[in-house]
């Protein structure tokens, strides 16, 4: 997947433009970049150049002229974009990092955006008296855009502030040197600068004993995210070998890769020993800077921090929260998304700020609070906060992951089907074993290109669809670069393996029918869940784990599930846990409809599932809007199964806003809705309601050729 531009990068383009225009004769592209930057600084705040030179012991390699020019274009430059220069100077100011050394290091560099965010957060605990600090500073754009809150509120006291206030920590050299840059545009001296920074460290905050005794009022920070290991292919990248996935690997200096990921491991010992919130999850280096962070605030303090979305979802990270309410008073989390291009990393990838008030230690937090972020090219902008009660949350996710629910209608839908539903995790009826059967990389010896005579297909994630498990047939291609099309009921794979090379439980498990679902998922996925009945004489990818249920009579367990699965409910509730991969863990949590098997209710599921299995064989024409029947049939089965009202379906298809991006939409209409419209018309006259806008919305895109429920990979 390509990686995307940051904002940030685009918006500064014509400032690196100018500097690198500056720069064409300077050996040290980097240090002449600086040195440009701390003029520009001297500019803004006031101090002398020459005299912060001698101080610093900086050797200045440009002339007078060029420092002005560059400085009065930079000004120019800045007055345009509508961010302080302080953060400008700060962006400007980093280590100009390649993908590899990301990666290593987990620097993903903050947004002037988020750190906007995180002073305006901050905005109303700052004082004269209060400390900050900030443990992991790189170049110093949050402490900056800080300073920036703090001189609105006081403006004749910002410099009396950076020189006693402000703790910048960082074991990179440059970074400092960055975050001394953005700040000095606030101080009108040297002595002022060198008061500011005498307090500052050079050192890793996480194993340094050098880290003062003293405890801050407030710690910003946006630590490194990263596991604390060496993979080979993070190796070879680090090495110049930008391998595609699925690729092999080239020829490598195994003994220097051995050297370097022992070295790694030392310090990962380290940690481990050092930080007792890593004992039971992978070494991130997150998790550390967090306990760090929580070690190093004062009693009455408060924490403010970017981290992974995996803080909230994780199972290895329930111990922190775990930590959180136990210690904290106030605890907040603002969800954010890539999609604003934060970070030259997947768009899809969600993140949040996090706020934990330590001020009232005989008050804990009775609720966790969430809101979203939303952000504009100018700005991110937060929504209203919804409380999701300790009690409540504890007893329906034990582990207290954070559903993620942007309303009280949404977290009271979301708690009701858990009261209302069954936990399938410890039911002997839905007993089950869960298996990954085949990996694609470390089995990738038994498997072949051609099948023979005493071969089985290998079923792969991205050919199983809702109620179909083979939904595409492989074309040509390996890995990323594979070409797969609509396969028309054509089972046609990429790879094949022969059951004798498998164990003997394996071999017993691929020749009996069972449930698989593609884990490969996501919030803003057309669907989240995608799960079909798996024949007997196939083996299942890691990416499809299979399913058996060990007290089935006749396939009804299973079709049953399939059918509750691919239901708009079940996907609703999966959507407010999941990240990219939809983990057994995960598909365990979300409750089963309290029915019995042979209820009526269940029967209808049953029977309305089987139909379509046998449908789906060959999918022609004249089918589609038969099953679309049926699985509307199952959805509103399946919503009456949990307890939820016709008012309660309506709130849960706002949640799939790329459905039917292949029909026709209605005459005066951008995009087709005749999913929503089929179930909800259908669900009306179900509870009893006479609504005539989704009949009459149905019938028109239905005369306008559209078909509900057709997923845009079958579209042909």
């Amino acid at each position: 997947m390509a990686v995307p531009t940051t904002f940030e990068a685009t918006l500064l383009q014509p400032f690196k433009a100018l500097i690198a225009n500056a720069n064409q004769n300077i050996n040290d592209e980097y240090e002449g970049r600086l040195q440009l930057l701390e003029f520009w600084s001297s500019t803004i705040g006031g101090f002398d150049y020459n005299e912060y030179c001698l101080a610093f012991r900086i050797n200045p390699i440009f002339e007078e002229e060029i420092l002005f020019n560059v400085s009065s274009g930079l000004n120019s430059l800045s007055e345009t974009i509508g961010v302080d220069k302080a953060l400008v100077i700060s962006a400007l100011s980093r280590e100009p990092l390649d993908r590899s050394e990301q990666k290593e290091t987990g620097a993903y560099y903050t947004d002037f955006r988020l750190a906007s965010l995180m002073s305006e957060q901050c905005s109303p605990l700052l004082s004269k008296e209060k400390t900050i600090a900030d443990l992991a500073s790189g170049s110093g754009i949050l402490l900056a855009a800080v300073a920036v809150s703090y001189k609105k509120q006081y403006p004749h006291d910002i410099e009396r502030w950076l020189e006693h206030n402000v703790y910048a920590f960082d074991m990179s050299e440059y970074a400092i040197r960055g975050c001394r840059i953005a700040l000095s545009t606030f101080l009108s001296s040297v002595l002022s600068i060198k008061e500011m920074t005498k307090k500052w460290r050079l050192m890793d905050s996480l194993i340094d004993d050098a880290l003062p005794v003293q405890k801050f009022d407030i710690i910003v920070g946006n630590p490194p995210w990263g596991k604390v290991k060496l993979s080979l292919h993070s190796y070879m990248l680090k090495n110049g070998n930008d391998r595609t996935y699925g690729a092999e690997y080239d020829k490598y200096d195994s003994k220097k890769f051995n050297v370097e990921k022992k070295k790694l491991a030392d310090y990962n010992k380290r940690l481990r020993e050092q930080y007792d919130w890593l004992k039971n999850t992978e070494s991130d280096t997150y998790i550390a800077f967090l306990q760090r962070s929580f070690s190093a605030v004062k009693e009455d303090g408060r924490i403010f921090m970017l981290l992974p979305a995996g803080i909230i979802r994780s199972k290895g990270t329930t111990s922190i929260r775990e930590e959180l309410v136990k210690r904290c008073s106030h605890i907040s989390f603002v969800i954010l998304s890539n999609r604003a291009r934060f970070f030259a990393i997947d768009t899809r990838f969600k993140f949040l700020l996090l706020d934990c008030d330590f001020s009232d230690r005989d008050s804990l937090a009775e609720g966790i609070n969430l809101a979203y972020g939303e952000s504009t090219e100018k700005e991110t902008t937060v929504s209203e906060f919804v409380t999701i009660p300790v009690p409540l949350l504890r007893k329906a996710r034990p582990d207290l992951t954070l559903p993620e629910v942007k309303s009280e209608n949404e977290r009271d839908l979301y708690f009701r089907i858990h009261k209302n539903g069954c936990d399938w995790a410890s039911s002997s009826e839905w007993e089950c074993s869960i298996l990954r059967e085949l990996d694609m990389t470390n089995d990738k010896a038994l498997f072949s290109n051609k099948p023979n005579g005493a071969t089985i297909g290998v079923v792969e994630g991205r050919m199983v669809q809702q109620h179909w498990f083979a939904v595409k047939k492989y074309v040509s291609g390996t890995g990323r670069a594979a070409r797969w099309e609509f396969s028309n009921g054509e089972f046609k794979p990429q790879f094949w393996v022969n059951p004798q090379d498998l164990s003997k439980d394996l071999y017993s498990r691929v020749h009996q029918e069972r449930v698989g679902y593609c884990d490969i998922a996501g919030q803003t996925n057309e669907r989240a869940m995608m799960s079909s009945i798996i024949p007997a004489g196939v083996a299942c990818g890691n990416k499809v784990p299979t399913i058996i249920f060990h007290n089935s009579i006749k396939g009804n367990r299973e079709l049953l599930w399939v059918g509750v699965t691919n239901s708009f409910t079940y996907d609703w509730m999966l959507r407010r846990v999941i990240s990219t991969t939809a983990n057994y863990f995960l598909i365990l949590s979300i409750p089963m409809p309290d029915i019995r098997i042979d209820s009526q209710l269940a029967d209808s599921i049953i029977t309305a599932t089987r139909t379509i299995r046998n449908l789906r064989s060959e999918l022609a024409a004249s089918d589609e809007m038969l099953i679309a029947s049926l699985r509307c049939q199952i959805d509103i089965a399946v919503a009456q199964a949990y307890g939820l009202s016709f008012n309660d379906l309506e709130l849960i298809l706002e949640d799939f806003p790329l459905l039917d991006r292949k029909q026709p939409p209605i005459k005066g209409e951008s995009k087709s809705t005749i999913t929503r419209d089929f179930l909800l018309y259908n669900a009306a006259r179900h509870y009893g309601y006479e609504i005539d806008e989704y009949f009459n919305r149905y019938h028109k895109a239905r005369d306008r050729g559209a078909i509900p429920y057709i997923p845009t990979d079958v579209c042909r």
